[in-house]
């Protein structure tokens, strides 16, 4: 399903090769959905921010930011933050963006719900990683990208 690139300020273009790659080197296998999106918006932030998350608190959060390879901005760069969450991605959760509290927004590599996306609200995880508070958000990225008000 194709959708309009709702993200400003976008990293450096990148072939779909080249993120594959970039992702393999870190042993994973990014859901499609991932892949073509990053092809277009290269991280960024979004232009509609808040999304609905189930059953948790208030049940929003503002998306502010979406992560990029080689991004120009740190923050907004895979590198640092897949090896700063990388007891996520061994529980199967990329992460591929952050909320303006911290917690992240990830999508599964997991077979059973693969392209997933999961709100994991860093305020209620254990720093091991060995139990995380993760919200079910969208059956898989367009969905979410879409929904964002």
């Amino acid at each position: 399903m194709e959708v309009e690139n709702p993200i400003s300020r976008v990293g450096p273009r990148l072939s779909i090769n080249d993120i594959i790659w970039y992702f393999n080197g870190f042993d994973i296998d990014a859901p499609k959905d991932l892949v073509n999106f990053l092809a277009k918006a290269n991280g960024g932030r979004p232009d509609r921010i808040q999304m609905s998350i189930q059953n948790h608190w208030d049940g929003t959060d503002n998306f502010v930011s979406l992560w990029g390879i080689k991004h120009p901005e740190p923050n907004l760069s895979y590198g640092e933050n897949l090896r700063n969450f990388r007891h996520y991605v061994i529980q199967g959760l990329v992460p591929f963006g952050a909320a303006d509290s911290g917690s992240l927004v990830c999508i599964s590599i997991r077979p059973n719900d693969l392209g997933q996306i999961y709100y994991i609200d860093i305020a209620e995880a254990d720093p091991n990683g060995t139990k995380q508070k993760s919200w079910w958000v969208a059956k898989n990225l367009v969905k979410f990208i879409i929904a964002l008000k």
